[in-house]
């Protein structure tokens, strides 16, 4: 039975025991409030929720749309762009669903559509679609959004945007302006962690699209005009996030960069021509640096533990990973274009080994919360890929993450790490109307690589010289950064602020605390006070923190109330659970205490704010842990074959009258095939004979002699085998725009290719394709060219299927190719698989 087809039981089914955290109570409720799914309101809805990595976005909208949308009758349609989304958030639904058994839904079905899942063709009935949005927006996928819907999504539709800053993206806009001509009133949700340092123009375009703009002027949502908005740095106050232990270290070479190389080492690069000095100087550096990176590792094995490191580039990657597997640590590595990536990380998760280097591979949905390090050993100036980045670690203990992460950075990062705990306010007025600028993208993966035509590629010669370089680093190491409390003060709209402090600050705040009389008097500025306060800090407080700190100070004569990490560790839920449970056993008595111990204390209100929101959060804590159990049914339905159901000829003569461009001279026959085929449905074979025309035979699939197959699938497929007969032997653009004006051929080429998940039949289901490949993707058929002499006789209906030759398509052109090809014979591709 598939799990991932087969309806869900969610009688005989049990979630696991997550449940959702503080913060996560907020987005839900937030979410509530800000969408109208009453059916009623014929206006768009549109909306962003802004949750950062690690805070559980994906979890949090699954809830929210099983017991807000699916329980109130919505179909749901989730897109994303890349693969392991689409795994993560059908695995996270299918846990979830056992919650739906309280609104009475007996089953649920949920189908993920990609390149290496099930088929746009295939994605029909389903209450849940989750989809890469290439499978969708593709040529093939686009055709089959309205029958994907179904009546129910044309009613209710919730369309959700997994990483919504990709949302201004052609493709999505393409495929969002199809789903609202189908449906008006669909839903539209945003999910992401990084809004506000897009490029101005394609974040306005954002805001527009999840009417940002609209709801901060209207006060509707959020203050921001989101639904709903946590920061890292509340997170990271709560309890939730793990504390990011910051260190950051300088490498840099001193004196000459020595090259190692031999005469016949300058005679091998010569045959490439002259090497240029910016590729010797990055090579000279990756090789040094590397060698200091594994010695920082190795120092501190015991401390940082499990690893992540983030590389420079593919060659980068690879060079890293000999060093640390040459000093006997435990790792792997994964790039794009590595076989069996996916499989690595699983084994990084199973605690295979120790270190996994990528480069960019592990920045979005990838999920390991028990990382205890994260390496920076590259330079970005995006924010958003540095959030995703530190954010692989930054799981807490309460989701099965660490009590701290060290986050060691070989690259000046921190006013960017601080922006991401704490983001300024973004004023959304000051956002022009640019037009995008173009730019000419320089891209690292690429950079210092040689323009080769040899037996030797690229890499033998980056690894030759990279193993022929010596240079003397000298590196400094800067005290770690560790977050020890916060203030906690209003800003000058009344709404609470964090204002954090760390350990190299603490000492400053202390002094504003000493002399505030004299700094009262004086009503010394912020930019006075951190070059007073702070001179002797490696970091600086950021001066919009000190302000707010100084408007109470100045206007009630007294700092505002500090709290420390430890003091919140003390009033950790867990703890507070255990207690309660040890003291009361009635969940009135429970309520009653916690309600005395929330008012009495102002840490508690500081975090939680609402009395609810605490109380859930306890009850939920002391849960013991639980794996989800998923029953599902197989509802497929018995499939009966018929000797000769349809008189093909009949059929064919009603294709050829409602189709008056098409021909059947030199048909020979049209016939059922003696036995059922599993390699394709319909065929046509064409036989050239010296000196004569063409000849030609059509077999259609016993397979489809059924009373369950329509007539019109039948004529659809002769149809088809016609347009072959008729001289479009390829399945180019110009034989699929024949194809797809027959009438109903969505719904039709969807019947076929869902038969096998339909009916209990003894054939696979059809093979998933790349979704790079030009595919023949709706019916599986060639047409079979057979040369012969003119005295021979025309082959028997056995021998012709016999005779079939079998094909593959190119991946990365598109070109077809006999099926042992280990080449394309069109664009040199490696065709092995």
């Amino acid at each position: 039975m598939n799990l991932y087809t087969d309806p869900i039981n969610i009688k005989e089914s049990s979630a696991d025991s997550r449940k959702p955290m503080s913060h996560q109570i907020e987005a839900i409720d937030s979410l509530n409030k800000y969408f109208n799914l009453n059916g009623k309101k014929n206006v768009q809805q549109n909306g962003l929720l802004v949750m950062p990595t690690g805070s559980g976005k994906t979890f949090t909208a699954v809830n929210w749309l099983l017991n807000s949308g699916v329980a109130r009758g919505y179909r749901i349609l989730w897109l994303a762009h890349r693969q392991e989304l689409i795994d993560q958030t059908n695995n996270e639904f299918r846990n979830q669903a056992p919650a739906l058994a309280k609104y009475g839904i007996k089953k649920l079905r949920i189908i993920p559509v990609s390149g290496i899942h099930f088929k746009m063709s295939q994605a029909s009935r389903y209450d849940i679609n989750i989809c890469s949005i290439s499978s969708v927006a593709n040529k093939y996928g686009y055709r089959f959004i309205k029958r994907m819907l179904g009546e129910p999504g044309l009613e209710k539709l919730i369309v959700v945007i997994d990483e919504a800053h990709h949302a201004v993206s052609p493709s999505y806009q393409k495929v969002l302006k199809r789903i609202t001509q189908l449906n008006p009133n669909r839903i539209l949700l945003g999910l992401t962690a990084t809004p506000t340092r897009m490029q101005d123009y394609d974040r306005k375009r954002l805001f527009d699209m999840f009417n940002v703009t609209v709801n901060a002027e209207s006060n509707i949502g959020h203050s921001k005009g989101y639904i709903y908005e946590v920061t890292l740095k509340n997170l990271l106050i709560s309890g939730f996030l793990a504390n990011p232990v910051y260190k950051k270290i300088e490498t840099n070479i001193a004196g000459e960069i020595e090259y190692l190389i031999t005469e016949d080492d300058e005679a091998f690069f010569n045959k490439f021509g002259e090497l240029s000095e910016k590729l010797k100087d990055q090579i000279a550096k990756s090789s040094s640096r590397n060698k200091f990176i594994v010695k920082q590792y190795l120092d501190n094995k015991n401390k940082y533990g499990k690893t992540i490191i983030f590389a420079l580039n593919q060659n980068h990657c690879r060079t890293l990973y000999e060093e640390f597997k040459k000093a006997g640590v435990k790792c792997d590595y994964v790039i794009s274009d590595k076989v069996g990536a996916q499989d690595t990380i699983r084994k990084f998760k199973e605690n295979k080994f120790d270190v996994l280097i990528n480069v960019q591979i592990l920045t979005e949905g990838s999920d390991i919360p028990d990382v205890e390090t994260i390496f920076l050993t590259r330079q970005t100036n995006s924010d958003s890929l540095l959030m995703q980045m530190i954010g692989r670690g930054l799981r807490g203990p309460a989701v099965g993450g660490t009590k701290e992460v060290n986050i060691i950075d070989f690259h000046d990062t921190w006013d960017k790490f601080v922006f991401w705990l704490d983001p300024e306010q973004l004023v959304i007025e000051s956002i022009g109307d640019k037009t995008p600028s173009t730019e000419v993208k320089n891209n690292n993966d690429n950079e210092g690589v040689i323009e080769i035509k040899s037996q030797y590629t690229p890499w033998d010669i980056y690894i030759k010289l990279y193993n022929r370089m010596k240079a003397n680093v000298i590196s400094k190491e800067f005290d770690e950064v560790l977050p020890v409390g916060w203030y906690a003060v209003l800003n000058e709209n009344g709404e609470d602020v964090n204002v954090l402090v760390y350990e190299d600050t603490l000492d400053g705040f202390k002094y504003i605390e000493k002399f505030k009389d004299k700094f009262i008097k004086g009503k010394v500025n912020a930019t006075a006070i951190i070059s007073i306060c702070f001179n002797k800090c490696n970091i600086k407080p950021k001066e919009s923190g000190v302000k707010l700190i100084l408007d109470k100070l100045y206007e009630d004569g007294e700092m505002p109330i500090y709290y420390t990490f430890e003091e919140r560790e003390v009033l950790d839920p867990k703890i507070i659970a255990a207690k309660m449970n040890q003291l009361f056993v009635k969940d009135e008595e429970k309520e009653e205490w916690l309600k005395e111990i929330f008012e009495s204390t102002p840490l508690l209100k500081q975090i939680y704010k609402l009395f609810y929101i605490f109380k859930k959060t306890v009850f939920n804590s002391y849960q013991l842990k639980k794996e989800a159990e998923i029953k599902s049914e197989d509802e497929r339905i018995e499939y009966n074959i018929i000797d000769n159901m349809y008189d093909l000829e009949d059929l064919l003569d009603e294709v050829l009258k409602e189709n008056t461009f098409l021909n059947k001279d030199n048909l020979l026959s049209i016939e059922w095939s003696d036995t059922v085929v599993k390699s394709w449905l319909a065929l046509c074979c064409r036989w050239t004979i010296e000196d004569e025309q063409d000849i030609y035979k059509i077999y259609v699939n016993k397979l489809m002699s059924s009373s369950q197959v329509d007539r019109e699938v039948i004529k659809y497929l002769i149809y088809h085998e016609l347009l072959h007969k008729n001289g479009f032997f390829k399945h180019d653009d110009k034989f699929r725009e024949l194809e797809w004006k027959y009438p109903n051929s969505e719904e039709l080429d969807g019947f076929m290719d869902e038969m096998a998940i339909r009916y209990k039949l003894d054939i696979p289901n059809k093979e998933m394709t790349y979704e790079s490949q030009i595919a023949d993707d709706v019916i599986t058929e060639r047409v079979v060219d057979i040369k012969l002499d003119k005295d021979k006789d025309i082959l028997s209906k056995d021998n012709d299927t016999q005779n079939v030759k079998k094909y593959k398509y190119c991946r990365n052109c598109g070109n077809r190719l006999p099926k042992d090809a280990n080449l394309c014979d069109k664009c040199g591709n490696n065709t092995r698989y």
